[in-house]
């Protein structure tokens, strides 16, 4: 990468950013990039992680509504 970077450039062009250059790298390292989860191996896993993490956002938002609802209660008792 830091070749990359400190590659010469032709007249008109610019240097390549950092940002630029490890977008280059990861690019061909596909199996970085699904390590850390930004990139699926197939389709049907795809599917089945956007369904689990759909899931997950659910029940979140479900014990959210949940505390919400138990302070309401509190503030209601609070006032009375």
């Amino acid at each position: 990468m830091e070749e990359m970077v400190a590659a010469p450039f032709q007249d008109g062009q610019q240097p390549k950013s950092p940002t630029e250059v490890v977008s280059n790298v990861l690019l061909g390292s596909s199996v970085f990039l699904h390590n850390v989860g930004l990139q699926s191996a197939s389709k049907k896993s795809s599917t089945t992680t956007v369904s689990a993490m759909a899931q997950q956002l659910q029940d979140e938002l479900e014990i959210e509504k949940q505390e919400k609802d138990g302070l309401q209660e509190e503030v209601e008792t609070l006032k009375a």
